[in-house]
């Protein structure tokens, strides 16, 4: 049985796990740092990587983290838990929404055409 998740991870492993999706952890980071993120970043990677919804795709010399992808666990959890209603209020209440709202959007509507096809 898989876990619940929280709106934030949520929308964080969504974003990774579009296409193409923001994978890389600097776009991360600066996409939710202008929305003013109710929490750092690195909080909800953390908790994807260690739930294994989402993995490390690429790294730096020092084996830092450059970019993530999501995984068949974090595709099914998407699956279960993701609500476009949910995700823009959960957006809409951040103190800076406009931008990562509009990315989102973007994605949403990316995910919906593929899903019809």
């Amino acid at each position: 049985m898989m876990a619940t998740i929280a709106t934030k991870e949520l929308l964080v492993l969504f974003l990774i796990d579009a296409e193409p999706g923001i994978k890389s952890i600097d776009k991360l980071l600066k996409i939710f740092d202008n929305a003013n993120f109710p929490s750092k970043i690195s909080t909800s990677l953390n908790y994807l990587l260690e739930n294994e919804y989402i993995i490390v795709s690429k790294r730096h010399p020092n084996n830092s983290a450059i970019a993530y992808k999501s995984t068949k666990e974090g595709k099914l959890i998407l699956i279960q838990y993701f609500d476009k209603t949910d995700i823009v209020k959960f957006i809409n209440n951040l103190d800076n929404p406009h931008f990562l709202l509009e990315v989102t959007e973007v994605y949403i509507i990316k995910a919906n055409k593929a899903d019809s096809l």
